[in-house]
């Protein structure tokens, strides 16, 4: 009777694995079937869609962090852990950007410089704005926010590296391209520029700058000049796509929303070369 019992366990056990195989299965057919255009805009996180409230840039326009214990649901090692969404202070630099990003005019461009993307909350911050915004990203080349992405797109499954790919573009820093040949080159900037407003100051985008560090951000009033510095750099690194570099991208191909935009950019910036054009003075 015992073995009996142990047979029918082992039996129920295979059945399980079996179950849970084809429920796996129908899963990423389910995934896979979703086209970019029926994305819709939520979260991944609980809580996030009210991350940004009380900031009031009218009112205060200086962000701080200081170090606090980490959540004990957290591993302290392991960055993907570390996001819980009702552990970050009222007045905390992360609840900034995302202010900074959510008041973004829809259909504008949100440009961020990033020494290190590792924090679940801002990639997915990022990832939400650009649903109906254009997220450039400059980043540090690391191994960290290389591992960072590859997690976020683990957990969140294809349509989250479906997300990611649609609606932020990141271009890596080319740091061999430096005057300064010292191995310690960096692109430290850190840094979200949006239509109205501008974040600066040392603030990471990392879960131990939201954690475990003295931090500050600064918002200012957008000009021209930090939109035209990003612009530059950008442009200049046209041919450093994360996608050729990190594996959550591996084999991805452009979907039609990020094409539809980028063929809007290169006609504007044709109706905008010919308007140069013609406001020149004539040489008569």
């Amino acid at each position: 009777a015992e073995r009996e019992a142990e047979t029918e366990a082992e039996h129920q056990a295979e059945i399980d694995r079996e179950d849970a195989r084809l429920r796996r299965q129908m899963m990423r057919v389910y995934e896979s079937s979703i086209d970019p255009e029926e994305m819709g805009d939520g979260f991944f996180l609980p809580g996030l869609q009210e991350f940004h409230r009380g900031i009031d840039f009218g009112v205060e326009c200086s962000f701080y962090t200081t170090p606090r214990p980490l959540p004990s649901n957290v591993v302290v090692d392991d960055d993907i852990a570390a996001t819980t969404v009702t552990e970050t202070p009222a007045a905390h630099p992360l609840r900034a950007i995302a202010k900074l990003l959510d008041s973004a005019p829809r259909g504008s461009t949100v440009r961020a410089f990033c020494h290190r993307l590792t924090d679940f909350i801002a990639i997915e911050l990022l990832v939400h704005a650009g649903h109906d915004r254009e997220v450039q990203v400059i980043l540090s080349p690391s191994e960290e926010s290389r591992n960072a992405l590859n997690d976020f797109v683990t957990t969140t499954g294809l349509i989250g590296r479906n997300a990611l790919l649609e609606n932020v573009e990141i271009r890596l820093a080319n740091l061999s391209g430096s005057a300064c040949h010292s191995r310690h080159v960096s692109m430290h900037d850190k840094s979200v520029i949006t239509d109205h407003h501008s974040s600066f100051g040392s603030y990471n985008t990392s879960c131990f700058a939201r954690f475990g560090n003295w931090e500050s951000l600064q918002v200012v009033p957008t000009t021209p000049t930090h939109r035209d510095r990003f612009d530059d750099l950008w442009n200049d690194l046209y041919s450093r796509p994360a996608e050729r570099y990190y594996g959550y991208a591996s084999g991805a191909r452009v979907g039609p929303r990020r094409q539809r935009r980028r063929e809007h950019r290169e006609r504007m910036q044709q109706r905008q070369a010919v308007a140069r054009l013609a406001s020149r003075p004539s040489d008569g």
